[in-house]
C-alpha cells in the first residue's frame, strides 16, 4: 500500500488589496535566519492569538499575528472571519 503524498491547500480566491497579507509576496527571495513562535501579547477583551516573527538574512522580520471580529457576532456566526496580520520590521 503505497501513501499518497500530501499537498498544501491553495486559495480559492484572491485577498482584497488592502488586506495586509498581500505583502507576504515580500519574502520571495529572502533566507530565513530564525523564526519565533508563541502567543502575542493578551489585550483586555481580545482573544488570545498566535504569532510567528520570522527573522531573515538581510536583517528584516516578518511579524505574522492573528485576529478575528469574534466580539461583533453574537448571534451570526456565519459571519465570523479570521486573517492574519502582516507587519514588516526593518
Amino acid at each position: 500500500m503505497s501513501e499518497q503524498k500530501r499537498v498544501p491547500p491553495k486559495p480559492v480566491s484572491p485577498p482584497e488589496s488592502h488586506y495586509s497579507i498581500n505583502n507576504a509576496h515580500q519574502m520571495v527571495g529572502k533566507t530565513v535566519a530564525s523564526v519565533e513562535v508563541g502567543h502575542g501579547k493578551q489585550l483586555p477583551k481580545v482573544h488570545q492569538g498566535e504569532l510567528i516573527v520570522i527573522h531573515f538574512t538581510d536583517g528584516t522580520s516578518l511579524a505574522i499575528n492573528t485576529g478575528s471580529n469574534a466580539a461583533n457576532i453574537s448571534d451570526k456566526p456565519q459571519e465570523f472571519h479570521t486573517d492574519f496580520i502582516l507587519e514588516w520590521f526593518s
